[in-house]
């Protein structure tokens, strides 16, 4: 069950869900967000157990055991070891033998102070809380209870992390400096295209169409299993146009075999995805250049494409984002294109100028 507000060609830009008891997903949009929420409000009457009676009290412990156990297969694992590690460090010490229908609002709201008091970042802040709402807003779907006591409190604040990016001077002399590196093709396709790093990894010679000048992105190595996954992030299969220089430096790879690799992980020295932000990091250092994360080459990219007139909704296709909301913090482009853009509209006084009158016919 949850509200959304969603871009929309149809003029109702909210989003209600709601998930059956046989766990198929029910969405319909409206034009009012007070709309939405009645609708939703009459899903769960609707759909409600006038029966459901828990014959034995569940402790919160047991609750997210659960949970876990039913988001297994639908979460990234990066994103489900993340979840272990809120529960474990936050959430479990908290209230983990606590009776379930015991909790309230005012003991979840003490909690919230709390967790706005310890020195974390605000991100995680919001994720601590926001997996707390969730457990017990997906517990309440699957009628493991009857009560929700998060429903009207809100998350934290996310608050705004600084994105750091490369100007274009500085992109095309880290290449230079890394051209004979055995790491160089990495960073040069994550610069041109702003691939993920897993998606990079996972990247193979049958998916890069020199014909259309194409690179079809439907498979991740996945950093924490190291396997091959046949999926990307947001389980869709995109594809990203290749400039010349991307043309170049890959028809020079092994174009017999489809199932070789694009970036060769032995010759790198870097199995494991996750390794490659340190490796990163010292090549950042052995050549002089401003020291980013190899996740800011990926901001990268999508500064310098909003920079030099790409549109929002096309580079949101190209990163893989599943809405062009996430998108927008790239509207926050380089500085030399906001003084370019200053010259848009400009209102003042113009300075008086010599003016020749003309004496009217008689």
């Amino acid at each position: 069950m949850a509200i959304d507000h969603i871009e929309t060609k149809t003029g109702k830009p909210w989003r209600a869900r709601f998930y059956l008891k046989s766990g198929r997903r029910v969405t319909k949009c409206f034009q009012r967000k007070v709309d939405a929420d009645q609708w939703e409000a009459k899903m769960r009457v609707e759909n409600s157990d006038p029966t459901f009676v828990r014959k034995e009290p569940i402790r919160f412990s047991e609750l997210c055991l659960q949970f876990l156990k039913y988001q297994k297969g639908e979460l990234q694992t990066s994103t489900y070891q993340k979840y272990e590690g809120h529960l474990k460090k936050y959430l479990l010490p908290v209230f983990g033998n606590c009776l379930v229908e015991q909790i309230t609002k005012i003991d979840v709201m003490n909690f919230k102070t709390e967790i706005l008091e310890l020195e974390l970042s605000h991100a995680v802040k919001h994720q601590v809380f926001s997996l707390l709402k969730t457990i017990f807003r997906r517990s309440m779907e699957w009628d493991l209870i009857a009560r929700d006591p998060v429903q009207a409190i809100r998350a934290p604040k996310k608050g705004r992390t600084r994105m750091e990016y490369w100007s274009e001077v500085e992109a095309m002399n880290f290449l230079f400096r890394m051209q004979d590196h055995p790491r160089f093709l990495l960073y040069l396709i994550v610069l041109n295209t702003g691939m993920r790093v897993g998606e990079i990894f996972g990247l193979k010679m049958d998916c890069v169409d020199f014909g259309n000048r194409l690179i079809t992105v439907k498979r991740t190595f996945d950093q924490k299993t190291l396997e091959l996954k046949d999926t990307t992030k947001n389980h869709k299969v995109r594809r990203i146009g290749m400039n010349q220089v991307l043309v170049d430096a890959l028809s020079k790879l092994s174009q017999n075999d489809l199932s070789g690799f694009v970036v060769n992980r032995e010759e790198m020295k870097c199995h494991n995805p996750a390794h490659i932000a340190r490796e990163f990091a010292s090549d950042c250092k052995k050549v002089g250049v401003r020291k980013i994360t190899f996740h800011d080459l990926r901001h990268t990219f999508a500064t310098q494409f909003v920079g030099k007139e790409g549109s929002i909704h096309a580079l949101a296709g190209i990163l893989g984002h599943s809405t062009t909301a996430m998108t927008e913090k790239y509207a926050h482009f380089t500085p030399e294109h906001a003084v370019k853009n200053a010259e848009v509209v400009s209102f003042g006084v113009v300075k008086e100028q010599k003016v020749i009158r003309l004496h009217a016919v008689k």
